[in-house]
């Protein structure tokens, strides 16, 4: 069976446009535009990428929560006589989990003012480093 490349750079539109195609997509827009109408168009669409990966942040941020509630009961029965699992099997199961929740908390609560109050003078790529 041949291997098919569905990736956007082998669309038979964009093939066709590299090639002096006429219907392909192009990376310019459209002419005619105010150069104003494009620049906020272009803000709006970050403010919604950003509101999109903000809200799947938070979703991330609440599983974690989920996940460090059984963990604490889990811990303190560990010690006992009849542990459910001993401290090893946590620190497996739950390997590093505290740490993972406070770095997305953190990016968390640094991103969500930024896009609360979001205009075009709002900066946060050092938020993703």
């Amino acid at each position: 069976m041949p291997y098919i490349d569905e990736s956007p750079t082998m669309s038979p539109q964009l093939s066709a446009r590299s090639q002096g195609g006429g219907d392909g997509v192009s990376p310019t827009p459209p002419e005619g535009l105010a150069p104003g109408v494009e620049a906020g168009k272009g803000l709006e669409m970050r403010k919604l990428v950003l509101s999109g990966f903000l809200a799947s942040e938070e979703i991330y941020i609440n599983q974690l929560e989920a996940l460090l509630l059984p963990m604490k009961p889990l811990k303190a029965t560990a010690t006992t006589s009849q542990p459910v699992l001993t401290i090893q099997q946590i620190e497996t199961i739950f390997y590093k989990i505290q740490d993972i929740y406070e770095i997305h908390k953190e990016f968390y609560d640094n991103l969500c003012p930024k896009v609360q109050q979001w205009d075009s003078q709002v900066t946060m790529g050092h938020l993703f480093q």
